[in-house]
């Protein structure tokens, strides 16, 4: 899937300009995606096709990845996230940014990234119950609904596109490990 390193090397300037720029659009396009998540509980379309192009970018730099079978990686998992949409496990948003990374992974990083991307959305809802737990809202609004008062109580939602980016940043460097390797 990568060149070796003495083939990133012998590719000249350009082949290493588009791989640098088309990791830093894709790392920004993560921060922003993790920090509006986190901020409104929304990705903007906007980091999942800078995503895109720029793993379009980066699939077309290195000759050993097939962009048939990168389109093809990205169609079934948007299948599948499309069912997870319509089961409500995940946001429009989510499913987008995934549909992305998954473009960019290709069939031998697929499952890496989303075995990343689980961990660390687990470890993000366990840190996120243990906030809730700390504060004592569970308590109060299981006590308010068993005095049949409506709650205020907003219901908790997990901000995935926190662990989305940190399977994305694992995703980059699986991708630039063999190219860094001396």
């Amino acid at each position: 899937m990568s060149l070796s390193p003495s083939e990133f090397m012998d590719n000249g300037p350009v082949t290493q300009a588009s791989l640098i720029f088309a990791t830093a659009i894709i790392v920004t396009a993560l921060l922003i995606a993790a920090w509006n998540d986190h901020k409104s509980r929304t990705i903007p379309d906007l980091a999942s096709l800078a995503i895109f192009a720029a793993a379009f970018l980066f699939i077309l730099t290195l000759p050993s990845h097939s962009l048939l079978s990168a389109f093809a990686t990205g169609a079934v998992f948007f299948g599948f996230g499309f069912l997870a949409f319509q089961a409500g496990w995940l946001g429009g948003g989510d499913i987008k940014l995934m549909t992305a990374l998954s473009f960019l992974a290709g069939p031998d990083l697929v499952v890496p990234f989303l075995a990343e991307t689980a961990i660390a959305g687990g470890i993000l809802t366990l840190v996120m119950l243990g906030g809730v737990l700390l504060t004592g809202a569970i308590l109060a609004r299981r006590k308010v609904a068993t005095a049949g008062v409506e709650s205020s109580v907003q219901p908790i939602t997990i901000p995935y596109g926190i662990a989305i980016a940190v399977g994305g940043f694992f995703l980059l460097a699986r991708l630039w490990q063999p190219l860094l390797a001396v």
